[in-house]
């Protein structure tokens, strides 16, 4: 009986070790609920569906594709937590993360443990480093705070602004970029918690001021209170801000007919151009999930497949060669060109865009 036993164990350890080697684990770290909930049902589509692909093809020289999920709920700690768990138990050298805040705090550990790490939403400056284990297929917050400064001084003659950020990460370097790039004069600065629900106060101190163009950044909720009660104050005025404060259902199910005057930058995602790759994307979640693809789905699914082309390039999937051949990658992707600097920061085309009556429309 005991011969039995170790035989069934001996077989079950080779029968793991044989499914480890014949595949690539990925870990991914998304933010499924909280206030940036929206965000990681995207990101965490992206990634499926390419994941789906790449092994219905036959998965990377030979070996499938296999995708573990935590849920961080856009927690710094909660994502640390969720590493440790991916690396303990799956043994995971590649991860995919989304938000500035978690990138910034799995970072060190990613470079310390030598595990490549591709975020697809982080805006931070404070992510970019030259030569390590980090990269990121979204838009740097320098190159949308330039476009958006550019648009308000140079186009709408915006002289004078006030500024509403959220307090995270992604706030904090939107609006460091920001003061880089804009030509007028800041009146006012005034950072919000995330989660909040009653922005009257800071309304009112914009508009006691006379301010009637507002900056502002923060997730899709939070901005479609504000905008919503800065209309039930009264106040005529604009907003100026980037694509992940206010284009999804989030932001337009809470600002609604309200929602008007609104001035963003957005990465271009041509999923009407024939025979590319963001047309296929396009469809094929429309086919999945009913809805159009959003930039963020493209980001999200273009990190898999970075991963896809460095490991393709490696004899061995090693953490270092893959690193090593990131900075090598240039490809056409659902989001555009994916070519990463020596920072492992990408350029996107962007453009302006407005909202109206309820919908997203691109601004000439």
């Amino acid at each position: 009986m005991k011969h039995i036993v170790f035989l069934f164990i001996l077989l079950s350890t080779v029968s793991f070790a044989f499914a480890q080697e014949d595949t690539i684990t990925l870990g991914g770290i998304f933010g499924l609920s909280g206030s940036a909930a929206r965000y990681g049902e995207w990101g965490s589509r992206g990634v499926q569906i390419a994941v789906e692909e790449i092994n219905q093809r036959g998965g990377v020289k030979g070996k499938k594709l296999k995708l573990y999920v935590e849920d961080d709920q856009s927690s710094p700690a909660k994502a640390i937590s969720a590493y440790q768990k991916l690396s303990s138990l799956h043994d995971i050298s590649f991860f995919l993360t989304m938000q500035s805040s978690v990138a910034l705090a799995l970072s060190p550990h990613s470079n310390r443990d030598k595990n490549v790490q591709i975020d697809f939403t982080a805006t931070t400056p404070s992510y970019s480093s030259p030569d390590d284990f980090t990269f990121r297929t979204g838009v740097l917050a320098t190159q949308l705070a330039e476009d958006i400064a550019r648009y308000m001084y140079d186009t709408r003659a915006v002289t004078e602004t006030g500024c509403l950020y959220i307090e995270n990460d992604y706030g904090a370097g939107m609006l460091e970029a920001f003061k880089k790039y804009y030509k007028g004069k800041i009146l006012f600065e005034e950072p919000f918690r995330e989660g909040e629900s009653d922005y009257r106060s800071y309304l009112l101190k914009l508009k006691s001021r006379n301010v009637r163009d507002i900056w502002l950044i923060g997730h899709l909720r939070e901005d479609g209170v504000i905008v919503r009660q800065a209309y039930e104050l009264g106040m005529d005025v604009r907003f100026f801000t980037d694509v992940y404060s206010v284009e999804g259902p989030d932001f337009l199910d809470i600002a609604g007919e309200v929602a008007k005057n609104i001035y963003y930058v957005a990465p271009t995602f041509h999923g009407d151009s024939a025979g590319s790759r963001a047309q296929h994307l396009a469809k094929t979640y429309r086919d999945q999930f009913g809805e159009e693809a959003t930039y963020l789905v493209a980001q999200a699914y273009d990190a898999v497949y970075a991963f896809m082309h460095a490991i393709r390039a490696c004899d061995k999937p090693s953490s270092q060669c893959v690193k090593d051949k990131l900075y090598e990658v240039e490809f056409e992707g659902a989001s555009g060109r994916i070519a990463f600097d020596r920072n492992g920061d990408t350029k996107k085309e962007l453009a302006v865009k407005e909202v109206l009556r309820g919908s997203y429309r691109s601004v000439k």
